[in-house]
């Protein structure tokens, strides 16, 4: 066959190929949303079972008996104020243990299916007001006030199963990025949710409902000059950040840890416990945490 011949056979127009296109993406798109609807059925059915069976609304076992306990308690902070860049923690971390019972006894922790639980903070002065968010002078000319949050960093953390330093396993949340803007007396509240089902992301067919609340101790936040310093590092906090806890720590020693564990060799790093309210002059932020030597020793 000639070239000629070739150029006499009939191609398929672009305006077929769009077609085609536009017929495949339409199916496709048909196909993804069968496929969402069938698991939301399935999801709908096999919750509606469950909650027959055991007569549970979130996938947990009816019988189950949630505990919090602050293990260990804030005690004091500096206030951040209202700008972005003077971010300190409250001190020292907060740790909370999940303890989760029965009428015959505890939990196995290895039957728990943690990584669906969260544990929300908010604010509160000694009055009980919330104070999570503050109202402030606003910045636009049109609004006499904002409100912004008084509470920074981290607020919702997920559950984690650490060993503590007995070697004990156990379901906690670790607090090591909380700040508070205003100078006050203070105490935390906790609350404990269950965001899955059976091993899913609960996507809003299921009731997502308080599980358990914990206050923690008052605390005092201090203004700059005030602020008489962190607190000694504990052998608990020693303990998570061996296994990998994300606990910041001062002069961001814990880029050094690692490597010092390897190779036992030394640090160029400054490893004095320094109070917040000195400088090194840099002009860099530092966190309010603990030196490198707390840790590793």
């Amino acid at each position: 066959m000639s070239s000629n011949d070739f150029s006499q056979i009939p191609r398929p127009s672009t305006r077929i190929q769009n077609q085609r296109s536009e017929t495949s993406n339409s199916e496709g798109a048909r196909a993804v949303e069968a496929s969402r609807e069938l698991q939301k059925s399935f999801f709908v059915d096999m919750q509606n079972i469950y909650t027959k069976q055991t007569g549970s609304s979130n996938g947990l076992p009816a019988d189950w008996k949630f505990n919090l306990e602050i293990v260990q308690q804030p005690i004091r902070a500096r206030a951040c104020g209202y700008g972005n860049k003077d971010y300190r923690s409250i001190s020292p971390p907060i740790f909370i243990k999940l303890n989760i019972d029965t009428a015959s006894g505890p939990v196995n922790i290895e039957n728990v299916d943690s990584q669906f639980f969260q544990l929300h903070a908010s604010l509160y002065d000694l009055s009980f007001e919330n104070c999570t968010t503050v109202w402030v002078r606003s910045s636009n000319p049109q609004l006499p006030q904002e409100n912004i949050l008084n509470l920074i960093g981290c607020r919702s953390e997920i559950c984690h199963v650490f060993a503590d330093e007995h070697g004990n396993k156990g379901l906690w949340f670790i607090y090591a990025n909380l700040g508070i803007r205003t100078e006050n007396d203070y105490f935390l509240r906790f609350q404990l949710f269950y965001l899955g089902w059976q091993s899913l992301l609960n996507t809003g067919s299921g009731q997502i409902k308080e599980l358990a609340v914990v206050d923690s101790d008052k605390f005092k936040v201090f203004r700059n000059k005030l602020f008489p310093g962190v607190v000694e590092c504990s052998q608990l906090t020693k303990c998570f950040v061996k296994q990998g806890a994300n606990i910041p720590l001062r002069n961001e020693a814990e880029k050094f840890k690692n490597t010092a564990h390897s190779s036992g060799g030394e640090l160029d790093i400054d490893t004095n416990n320094k109070s917040d309210d000195e400088s090194d002059g840099s002009g860099k932020e530092k966190y309010n945490s603990y030196s490198i030597e707390n840790i590793i020793n």
